[in-house]
């Protein structure tokens, strides 16, 4: 034997007890990020299961034995409870969870009080947990594809312990010593030595999802406008960076967007009613739009499109498009019916190099304003040849 499996067990249990503190720290720290409550659950559940496990002496086998399983397996519907959550997905039904656990449950009794049998029963939990940790990796795959480290630590760990269960129902089957499981029966001293691998990971791997969802929302406060959600003005340049890179046709076209008349609409019906319009107009604008067009909020009133490979006249006709919508739009903000209209300057050009944005978005700028002058909700399209051409509605 490599090691005393009641120490083992022991230090298991401890382990265990020492991530569920460390999970419930961290739920109560981010109970904005879904899934941590059932994880910091799932980690209680199973350190307690564990150690039920050591009072073979001491309690009936329906504590020590059918108690301690149980929670074990109600700890890990816990754990893809939290998995389903964290992904924003349909978790398992409860009457199932229920079923499934009151099942193996009395099996487990069976196997204990009227054919006492361990390897039956390494057989069921091996095979269950099995089940769990491939339905895990399956919920999180989305997160594994898309973020790399994470999704290095969380895949590969989910794999392995998905395989090593089954693995341990064939050294069950193939090569049991006839021995209970406190003297290292059912493979009882490799199957906790990889409880204690089990324990660490799973703990480091909650983490590193939460801590993801955290890089995510600073991410998002970084690079969206909390008002509109769109793209902010930094990552608008960030985003045509990327362009760059991809791109094969470098021309370009960019339309400035400039609600009309707002600051009167602030001052009639109030600032919450103008932070509603606004959302509403970038609501309306982005239905309007496809991948890769970007879609952006430089403040205020303002707004910003970039249209790879389009050439000025379909932008023109995009921004005339976008302009009868919103004229021909009528919105209901708390009770009062709103109409308004939007000015836009439209640029084509180049992009080689991030300057050149600055330059389409200051030419896009001038056209927007000349729209203003000519008399608002109208569209203007400012050419190389410094060609103003405006289109009335």
């Amino acid at each position: 034997m490599l090691l005393h499996v009641p120490t083992l067990i022991f230090i298991n249990g401890l382990l265990g007890i020492v991530a569920a503190i460390m999970l419930t720290a961290n739920w109560q720290m981010n109970k904005h990020v879904r899934g941590t409550k059932e994880w910091a659950i799932t980690q209680w559940l199973w350190a307690f299961g564990l150690l039920l496990i050591l009072t073979r002496d001491i309690f009936p086998y329906l504590i020590s034995i059918v108690l301690s399983n149980a929670l074990i397996i109600i700890g890990s519907f816990y754990f893809l409870r939290g998995v389903s959550n964290y992904q924003g997905v349909k978790s398992t039904p409860k009457l199932l969870e229920y079923s499934v656990t009151l099942v193996i449950a009395l099996l487990f009794y069976y196997f204990s009080y009227h054919e006492y049998s361990l390897n039956i029963r390494v057989v069921l939990i091996s095979a269950f947990s099995s089940l769990v940790m491939l339905r895990g990796l399956i919920v999180l795959w989305p997160t594994i594809i898309s973020s790399k480290g994470v999704g290095i630590v969380v895949g590969f760990g989910l794999a392995f312990h998905a395989v090593f269960f089954l693995s341990r129902i064939l050294l069950t089957l193939y090569l049991d010593n006839g021995k209970p499981m406190l003297e290292g029966g059912g493979g009882s001293v490799w199957i906790m030595t990889e409880a204690s691998l089990f324990m660490f990971w799973s703990t480091i791997s909650f983490a590193m999802l939460t801590n993801l969802v955290l890089q995510n929302g600073l991410l998002k406060l970084a690079n969206r406008d909390p008002l509109t959600n769109l793209l902010n003005r930094r990552a608008v340049f960030e985003a045509c960076q990327d362009l760059l890179q991809n791109q094969s046709n470098p021309k370009v076209s960019v339309m400035v967007l400039d609600l009309d008349h707002f600051k009167a609409i602030n001052d009639q019906y109030g600032h919450s009613v103008g932070d509603k319009v606004l959302q509403h107009f970038a609501h309306l604008v982005s239905k309007e739009l496809d991948d890769p067009q970007l879609f952006g909020r430089t403040g205020g009133e303002e707004f910003i499109i970039v249209l790879p490979n389009c050439d000025v006249e379909k932008a023109h006709n995009k921004a005339q498009f976008l302009l009868d919508k919103v004229h021909d739009t009528l919105i209901i903000v708390d009770g009062y019916e709103i109409k308004f209209t939007v000015s836009i300057g439209v640029s084509n050009g180049a992009l080689n190099q991030v300057e050149d944005l600055r330059f389409l978005i200051n030419q896009a700028d001038k056209a927007m304003y000349q729209a203003k002058r000519n008399g608002r909700n109208r569209v203007e399209t400012f050419t190389f040849e410094r060609q103003v051409r405006s289109v009335t509605v």
